[in-house]
């Protein structure tokens, strides 16, 4: 999905993570905004996933910086497994 932003709006991703295997722990989830460089805009860490195919709702918000830079950016949560 595509949608025109401006500086000094905000973006909010609502989205569920679920542990599909059988070892519960922790996980740090990030929102990445990458229009060639990378930065991360958002995160939770230590997110506490249990095994046996249990979900988490979460949510993501990217406060666009009133001077960040025009352009197409691709946003992308992402977790270390």
């Amino acid at each position: 999905m595509a949608r025109a932003l401006a500086p000094g709006a905000t973006v909010t991703l609502e989205f569920t993570v679920t542990n599909t295997g059988d070892i519960s722990g922790t996980q740090d989830i990030t929102l990445e905004a990458s229009n060639g460089a990378t930065q991360t805009v958002d995160q939770v860490t230590g997110l506490t996933v249990d095994s046996g195919n249990t979900s988490s709702p979460l949510t993501l918000t990217w406060d666009i910086p009133s001077d960040q830079a025009l352009g197409v950016y691709t946003l992308c949560v992402e977790t270390a497994d």
